[in-house]
């Protein structure tokens, strides 16, 4: 089926789509029940949709089309799709309606300054703020009808430029020595650069690809790219709480309005209400988002300025206020720190014969929606900020009102009574407050005789790990521990408003014996979790990850090229998107595990094919990745810059730093010596095993273990290892 569709798609040099049953899915993650199929069966789907440049068609309702899903089949997996080399084909339509946005570019103009500067020179009469909320509607006014004037139907107005440029240059050909048509052709020259530029800026915008070069501006690649996200950029059906789809324009409009105003409340404001008003930007949580609660909401507010400066204040102080738990915005911790130590956590975990011992992953419900201010005041004051400051960010936090954005206009006024708004630059340090007092409440509640720690958690009593809201919870595996891990969220339930999603937390046990397991499992209500488990993004696995654990690394990496539209592309946008982005996904991933080879393997695949797509490499891989001044592209090779990253932890485990994955290394490996001397054991994990082999080959290299840490100083700097220069030493050369 594969080469006969091969045969069909590869001579069209028009755009064509195909829909059907295909029998076959494009990545294992797209199986949800049953046998997983493997990347070998998958193969030749995915070789045919990149060949012949096929891509994904958005379906408003996959019920209309009687698509698979795992409610209505044991095996659900999606099987009736459509494919197309159109960009932004779309298989259910509705009427689209035109945003208010206005692109930047206009500030370019050379009248936009003078339009500015008349509605900020008036006089206004009242407080500072009222003078600024009057000014700012006057330009808001001023503005639309400026954007209107120069701006709207750019495209028009950017080819009539270069038409009037192109017949004024034949007539200076005809008259050269004509000097009013010679100043003419100046000035329409710059007219039409201008508007040409402008243009290319509003679809820049549109085509939301922040990584391309100049030579991909404006080509069909970008305008396809424009044509794919505009379905993308509306919502125009939405599934109700009573099971019902609305695709009416103003149904949808009221029932995210309805939403937003019971998920936010009211309440009484002090500031002036112009100034502390937000604009509610939906932003879907997955591809298939069918109801409102399928949405994350980002304010944009005018208000930023002010807690920006709050901010600055506010973030250098919680180094100094958070437990080594809590690894997110906090200055010297790291993502990769807490995912370490849960997998050290998660190790063995299915063995029968082990010591009793449980996890519990907990899901906290809309976090930022659902602080309490009264809690909020009562953190700050317990941390002893200055009551003038605290009066600042409650002012800040509890005078906002809201409209949503929706279809690009904005619709529904409601003030608020709760919540940290997504997108204030001082909500993320906030909200990282009122968890450091969990921190503390379960530390003094894990002090109780009844409590006993998770095994290899006592040195250090360890009882959670924190990043911003995604909590993992930690305790030997019986009920008076358990159930004081359960009291410890209720408790901050109560005082934060805080709520736990029981449907989507889960325990992990181990060792247990089933009566006390029985009694465990009613007492949380938690469904028992199986592994691997995904903790910030990233497999855990009990024992050794297989391969099949790091298909969502290579899902990311297929599904990021079906979406470029490769066959439009030029070959320096296809290398800069390896380059910057594909590389950029692979680097979280390789600063934490030793990629194996077959993996390894499959990524230079996708990219090779992408590269040169899906023809015949006339290059190898291997010289690629060398660097340009030696006849390479400048590719990172996967391998080597896995070596490098994992150098890093290395030597921040050499150096001991501050982290609470270097103290627990420290503690329960090391015990206390040098991770030089240290002797890795054949039941260590295989990160610690793999650094203890990148530790010999540096040894081997320079002679001594004092020589390979001379080195590997001039690699660092106050900040740690400089990984590109330990790339540098171990790349082939």
């Amino acid at each position: 089926m594969w080469e006969k569709l091969s045969e069909l798609g590869q001579p069209m040099n028009m755009s064509w789509p195909i829909l059907g049953d295909f029998n076959c899915v494009k990545s294992p993650t797209e199986k949800q029940l049953g046998a997983i199929p493997t990347w070998y069966e998958l193969k030749d789907f995915a070789d045919c949709c990149l060949s012949l440049g096929l891509n994904d068609a958005p379906i408003a309702d996959a019920t209309l089309l009687g698509t698979p899903t795992v409610r209505a089949i044991p095996c659900g997996a999606s099987l009736i799709r459509c494919f197309s080399t159109m960009s932004g084909l779309r298989l259910a339509c509705f009427v689209m309606r035109i945003s208010a946005h206005r692109d930047a570019f206009s500030t370019t103009h050379r009248d936009f300054m003078a339009t500015v500067e008349n509605d900020w020179n008036l006089n206004v009469d009242g407080t500072t703020q009222f003078s600024l909320c009057r000014k700012l509607k006057a330009l808001k006014g001023h503005l639309k009808a400026f954007n209107n004037l120069h701006f709207s139907h750019i495209s028009v107005k950017a080819k009539d430029a270069d038409l009037a440029l192109q017949d004024a240059q034949i007539q200076l050909e005809s008259d050269p020595e004509n000097a009013v048509i010679r100043d003419s052709v100046g000035e329409l020259r710059k007219k039409a650069v201008f508007l040409a530029e402008a243009e290319r800026h509003f679809y820049y915008q549109k085509a939301k690809l922040h990584f391309l070069k100049m030579g991909d501006r404006n080509t069909k690649f970008f305008h396809d790219m424009v044509k794919r996200n505009a379905p993308k950029s509306s919502i125009l059906a939405i599934t109700k709480t009573d099971g019902s789809t609305i695709t009416s324009a103003m149904e949808i409009d009221q029932e995210f309005v309805s939403y937003f105003t019971s998920l936010l409340g009211t309440e009484e404001r002090r500031l002036l209400r112009q100034l502390n008003h937000s604009i509610i930007a939906l932003v879907p949580k997955s591809d298939h988002c069918p109801t409102v609660a399928d949405y994350w909401h980002s304010c944009n507010v005018i208000y930023k300025a002010i807690t920006k400066i709050i901010a600055d204040q506010l973030t250098p102080a919680l180094e100094h206020l958070t437990d080594r738990c809590q690894a997110a915005f906090v200055g010297g911790q790291s993502i990769t720190g807490n995912i370490f130590l849960a997998q050290e956590m998660v190790r063995q975990y299915t063995r029968k014969r082990i010591s009793p011992r449980c996890i519990i992953n907990v899901d906290l419900r809309k976090v930022f929606d659902s602080v309490s201010w009264t809690f909020l005041s009562q953190v700050l004051h317990g941390y002893g900020f200055p009551p003038i400051f605290i009066a600042w960010i409650m002012e800040c936090v509890s005078t906002s009102s809201f409209s949503v954005a929706l279809n690009g206009s904005l619709h529904g006024f409601f003030v608020g009574k709760k919540w940290l708004r997504q997108g204030d630059p001082m909500s993320p340090a906030l909200f990282l407050l009122c968890m450091e007092y969990f921190s503390r409440q379960t530390k003094r509640k894990t002090t109780d005789s009844d409590f006993n720690f998770h095994p290899k958690c006592e040195k250090l009593k360890i009882t959670h790990l924190l990043f911003a809201d995604d909590l993992m919870m930690f305790s030997r595996g019986d009920l008076p521990s358990v159930h004081i891990l359960m009291e410890c969220l209720q408790e901050f339930r109560d005082v934060s408003g805080l709520t736990v999603n029981t449907s989507k937390s889960s325990i992990f046990t181990a060792g247990i014996e089933n009566n006390m397991l029985r009694e465990i499992l009613a007492r949380i209500e938690f469904a028992r979790g199986e592994m691997p488990v995904r903790y910030l993004g990233i497999p855990l696995a009990a024992q050794r990850l297989s391969v099949r654990d790091y298909s969502p690394l290579v899902d990311q990496i297929a599904n990021s090229i079906f979406r470029w539209a490769a066959k439009s592309l030029s070959f320096a946008g296809r290398l800069e998107l390896i380059r910057s982005v594909i590389q950029g996904v692979e680097c979280f991933w390789l600063q934490i595990f030793p990629l194996p080879v077959v993996v390894v393997e499959k990524i230079h695949r996708l990219c090779r094919n992408f590269l040169w797509n899906s023809k015949r490499a006339p290059v190898a891989w291997e010289d690629i990745c060398h660097p340009k001044n030696e006849g390479g592209l400048g590719i990172r090779h996967t391998q080597t810059w896995n070596v490098a990253l994992l150098a890093r932890v290395l030597w921040n485990i050499h150096r001991k730093a501050d982290t609470l994955w270097v103290q627990w290394v420290d503690a329960i490996y090391l015990k206390g010596g040098s991770v030089w001397d240290w002797q890795p054991r054949k039941g260590d994990s295989p990160l610690l095993q793999r650094l203890a082999e990148i530790r010999s080959r540096i040894i081997t290299a320079f002679g001594s273990s004092e020589a390979a840490i001379q080195h590997m100083a001039g690699w660092s700097s106050s900040k740690g290892l400089d990984t590109s220069k330990a790339y540098e030493y171990f790349r082939p050369k």
